[in-house]
């Protein structure tokens, strides 16, 4: 995984605004092969965006609703953005999402 999760100061650092990659966004990275090219890495991305919207029932861009969502090749040749900015609010409330270290220990400690 590329890029999952950034704070306010990552975004301020960048200039960025979007909130995608404060837990609702993730980038998948391959990994170039010995001799390999951006074109294979561009199939690559674009076999696994085919099996994730097989697989696992995502969207190609965002024109459904509720429908985790993919970045099309023309936007992330080589790397693959999935993000769930077509969730209605009320799926996207923040008591789904950890907010700090504390809670997210919390969240992974064995009960």
């Amino acid at each position: 995984m590329n890029s999952s999760y950034r704070c306010w100061i990552d975004n301020d650092a960048h200039e960025r605004t979007s909130t995608n990659h404060m837990g609702k966004a993730i980038d998948a990275d391959f990994a170039l092969g010995p001799g390999e090219t951006k074109l294979e890495d561009r199939d690559r991305c674009d076999s696994a965006r085919g099996m994730l919207v097989e697989k696992a029932h995502f969207q190609v861009g965002w024109g459904a609703t509720n429908r985790k969502a993919l970045e099309p090749s023309n936007i992330a040749p080589t790397w693959v953005h999935m993000d769930v900015r077509c969730y209605e609010p009320k799926y996207l409330a923040k008591r789904f999402f950890v907010s700090d270290a504390e809670s997210l220990d919390a969240e992974l400690a064995p009960e």
